[in-house]
């Protein structure tokens, strides 16, 4: 678990919307626990219209900005503007959970008793944040993170 890793597809489905899946491995080498690398992850979403625009250069905004938050459930209500004039709708809820004690999942070849999990998906309707349809192109997002420290390979 030293290298990059990134494995992406691209695909129209049936009923006709663009889809991309992708997988990646990121080392961190710097990151001494799980914890650390977590917080980051919890970091990048919930500040996920700030992140979003830094990557890709549009703005993004968010619509929703609920003070309230629990660290373990998040809404992000965003739209992005694409110049010259499209509009992007993105409404997700994020979950996530951290386990330092061991009573966590486990997975092969995990060192150590820390994970962390965030788990994203799509709001299908939402009718305090409904999608403006004809005024937005809507983009749904799943994904699924999950850290835990793994042992240095030594070739």
């Amino acid at each position: 678990m030293d290298k990059d890793f990134t494995e992406l597809q691209r695909f129209q489905s049936d009923n006709g919307d663009a889809c991309l899946m992708r997988f990646d491995i990121k080392p961190l080498p710097k990151i001494q626990t799980v914890r650390q690398a977590f917080d980051g992850v919890l970091q990048f979403s919930y500040n996920l219209e700030i992140s979003i625009s830094d990557l890709i250069g549009d703005i993004t905004i968010r619509e929703n900005d609920d003070e309230d938050w629990d660290n373990s459930v998040a809404q992000h209500r965003l739209v992005t503007s694409i110049p010259p004039s499209t509009k992007v709708d993105m409404n997700n809820v994020t979950f996530t959970h951290y386990w330092g004690d061991g009573s966590g999942p486990h997975t092969d070849r995990a060192v150590g008793n820390e994970v962390g999990i965030a788990v994203c998906n799509y709001v299908q309707e939402d009718e305090l944040y409904p999608y403006h349809v004809s005024e937005r192109v809507r983009q749904d997002m799943t994904f699924h993170v999950m850290v835990a420290k793994y042992p240095r390979q030594h070739l």
